[in-house]
């Protein structure tokens, strides 16, 4: 069954510059893994101190890889200093096409 997540980061004031470029370099690491459907990094219009990731995987084995990939356990342990929040919401789609 896949995995849809939204991801809420939320940078520290003075802080979106660094965390969006460590948040680039998540991206285009986590689209390369066996199992990544989507992974889309949004940024607020309003807020530019947040910032949404969309990602869809295909099943809770590939998202527990990825969770203890490298370049994830990377970016959570660079980035402790910049976020000031952290929001990881599952998602159920309700009626699919």
């Amino acid at each position: 069954m896949e995995i849809r997540i939204i991801a809420l980061i939320e940078a520290k004031p003075g802080h979106s510059i660094p965390l969006q470029e460590k948040l680039e370099a998540l991206v285009a690491a986590s689209r390369s893994e066996p199992g990544c459907l989507t992974y889309q990094l949004h940024r607020d219009t309003k807020n530019h101190d947040k910032f949404f990731i969309y990602e869809i995987w295909e099943n809770q084995t590939v998202l527990d890889t990825h969770n203890n990939a490298p370049h994830f356990t990377h970016f959570v342990e660079s980035t402790t200093d910049m976020v000031q929040t952290l929001q990881v919401n599952f998602l159920e789609a309700i009626h699919q096409p």
